[in-house]
């Protein structure tokens, strides 16, 4: 059959009894009362005998057919149309309710009304936003079948699939409200942008709506719409630069910025705000997809964290209600509307998916409480799923040592959220590959300072690497530079008068003990733990550092030390160290261990800073009975190949041995004490 042809078909000649209606199978019909046309009340005689006489005329009960017309094919991003004829033979009025089934799921139904000896023709539309898995649509109207139409899989995008993807281009960092600033040769955005990309991501993720709020340190213009934010030099110089993959929380500013932000549906959700918001959309993708085809990248929109919209705001009580969700549902679809419109227009190899983002997981799990994952997700017309994931991370963090049950609870978190998850669109395989789920990690992290190096950590290695593991194709790491300040006790993130507060509170600048801990960079420009952990799992930047590990052939309880602390409840303590000395071929440099910015990037197996009359320390060991800490050459200024290491400390017990690695080498093996002294470790020199 060609293309444009459309299949007629006739369905249905039949009456239900004297006062029926021909109707379709599932669907009402029902004629107009015919008291109150042909029996008028009256008080006469003569119009009674009117009356009389014409109730002994019966009007032909209505006879309703019913034809159809088809498309053969339709396209994913195209709205799929159904023609409907209904003819009325009859002599009396007929109301009919249709109902439009694709794939068993009803998508349309509209009521109808056709007068005596008269028809009617009115379309039933619906978006398709994705092709189905046979790439085939099966319609019924009513419960009788109509044509098999033809939904092809899309082949606007043909991207690297995701399992074929180094690691830095599926880890990457969210660069957003920072609280410092290291280069002011740079405007912020692009500053936190050039740290990225020096560490080696390839996925960025940032924000564009609230951009006077999110990027400080910048004299923005009035943005009145996403289009015009993109257009900015500060974002043109962001997207030329060496990412692969850009994701971004975005709002129709149209919407949210005046009537109250993300969140403004939650007391009502017009058709005129729908119409705004795939507007919205829809151009944003029409200037990315035509101005930036040809670099093959990948664009992400998503909202920020839907469950703390959905209650009001982060911390709020749950769960949602469910009208608050139904509105969300809308909003989500009415985006995503937009994105698909402009992908069907236009053909470029840049990929643009809209995704949700849910916050809420574990409880679901746990306790069966309703919040977006186990409602309305499965509903959503989206390509993705993003997880802010630290409701996993802070279960993670709640256990007092690493077990193969906390790892299989990322991938149970991880499964719970895809099987609930729409189905994988078509647009979003040739993106990302057949294997591919479509549930990435849209925040995840943990507050070096409040929870402290070790458990930190264990909780950022173990929730990455697991979800890597499962297939996500992004995992985002919060953030570059922290987010938040601590002011008297209490955090400052967000406010629009952040510079002003910033120049009062810290007139000398921020430190790390300013900031909770979420950062790749600290606030005097040296490298985090963090950072040292995705540039191994980069493999860039090997050159500027050295990872130095201690691995102890045991640990001793502090509660075998100490009386008065009960079994159990000890710490695994190894070896206190009070300095590490590094000697090179052109100088030597020590590190005062327990002093925070004097000590290197301290990264596992380490215990908080305690201090002696006469000096800091740490313990080292942990349950792991392993420490590690990376020594970055310039940062410490270290000049030629190293020659030596000094330990200065004491061991928790006799006769307990430690083997020291450098670069992942061993280099010694040594027997400690319980006597406080130095232990040097010779290195053969060549890095």
């Amino acid at each position: 059959m060609d293309r444009d042809e459309v299949a007629r078909r006739t369905y249905l000649e039949a009456l239900l009894g004297t006062g029926g209606v021909a109707g379709i199978a599932g669907c009402s019909g029902q004629a107009d009362d015919p008291t109150q046309e042909d029996n008028p009340s009256s008080e006469t005689g003569s119009e009674s005998e009117t009356q009389t006489k014409r109730s002994t005329t019966t009007p032909k009960p209505p006879n309703l057919r019913v034809e159809t017309s088809v498309p053969d094919t339709v396209s994913v991003g195209e709205t799929l149309a159904v023609e409907v004829r209904l003819s009325n033979d009859g002599g009396r009025s007929a109301t009919q309710q249709l109902v439009l089934r694709a794939n068993d799921q009803v998508v349309v139904t509209e009521d109808v009304t056709v007068s005596p000896n008269d028809s009617t023709t009115l379309t039933l539309t619906t978006p398709i936003s994705r092709a189905p898995p046979d790439e085939q649509l099966n319609l019924q109207l009513g419960e009788s079948s109509l044509e098999t139409v033809h939904v092809p899989s899309p082949s606007e995008v043909d991207g690297v699939p995701v399992p074929d993807r180094p690691t830095n281009r599926r880890a990457g960092a969210t660069f957003v409200n920072p609280k410092y600033r290291l280069d002011r040769s740079r405007d912020i955005l692009n500053e936190g942008a050039h740290v990225l990309e020096e560490l080696g991501a390839r996925v960025f993720k940032g924000w564009l709506d609230r951009i006077d709020a999110e990027y400080p340190f910048v004299e923005w213009p009035n943005f009145d719409s996403l289009v015009e934010v993109v257009e900015h030099p500060h974002f043109v110089e962001l997207f030329e630069r060496n990412f692969n993959t850009y994701v971004f929380n975005a709002m129709a500013l149209t919407n949210a910025k005046r009537q109250g932000g993300s969140g403004y549906f939650y007391h009502g959700f017009t058709d005129q705000q729908a119409a705004a918001e795939t507007e919205a959309f829809y151009e944003l993708t029409k200037h990315l997809l035509e101005t930036y085809d040809g670099t093959g990248m990948e664009i992400v929109f998503q909202n920020w964290e839907g469950d703390w919209i959905a209650v009001a705001g982060a911390g709020n009580e749950g769960p949602p209600d469910s009208d608050v969700l139904e509105r969300m549902k809308r909003w989500f679809n009415a985006r995503q509307r937009g994105i698909s419109r402009a992908r069907r227009e236009v053909e470029s190899d840049v990929a643009v998916l809209g995704a949700c983002e849910v916050n809420r997981v574990r409880e679901p799990i746990e306790t069966d409480e309703n919040w977006i994952v186990n409602t309305i997700l499965s509903e959503l017309d989206v390509d993705l799923v993003s997880y802010s994931a630290w409701d996993l991370c802070r279960h993670v963090i709640s256990e007092p040592r690493m077990t193969d049950a906390l790892r299989e609870d990322v991938h149970e978190t991880l499964d719970y959220i895809a099987e609930h998850a729409p189905p994988k669109s078509a647009y979003a395989t040739r993106a990302l590959g057949s294997d591919t789920p479509q549930v990435y990690l849209g925040e995840y992290g943990m507050a070096l300072n409040r929870n402290g190096i070790d458990e930190a950590m264990r909780a950022i290695r173990t929730v990455d690497e697991e979800a890597r593991d499962w297939g996500v194709p992004y995992t985002l790491f919060w953030a570059t530079y922290d987010n938040g300040v601590v002011i008297d006790g209490e955090q400052v993130t967000v406010d629009p008068n952040i510079e002003s507060i910033l120049q009062e509170e810290f007139p000398e600048g921020v430190t790390r003990d300013d900031v909770r801990g979420y950062y790749l960079r600290y606030p005097d420009g040296t490298r985090t733990p963090p950072w040292y952990r995705l540039a191994e799992a980069f493999d860039t930047n090997q050159a500027e550092f050295h990872r130095l590990d201690l691995e102890f052939d045991r640990t001793i309880s502090s509660a075998e030390l100490d009386p008065d602390i009960e079994r159990g409840e000890g710490r695994e303590l190894a070896f206190t160290c009070f300095e590490i000395g590094i000697e090179t071929t052109q100088g030597s440099t020590t590190l005062n261990v327990g002093t925070p910015r004097e000590e290197g990037a301290l990264a596992r197996g380490v215990f908080p800073p305690e201090e002696t009359n006469d000096a800091t320390f740490r313990w080292f060991g942990r349950p792991a009975a392993h420490t590690r800490l990376y020594l970055h050459r310039g940062e410490l200024g270290l000049q030629g190949p190293i020659e030596q290491l000094r330990l200065k400390g004491s061991g928790a017990d006799d006769d307990l041995g430690v083997r020291v690695l450098l670069d992942g080498q061993s280099v010694e093996a040594l027997t400690l004490d319980t006597t406080r002294r130095e232990y040097r470790v010779q290195v053969d020199g060549t890095k």
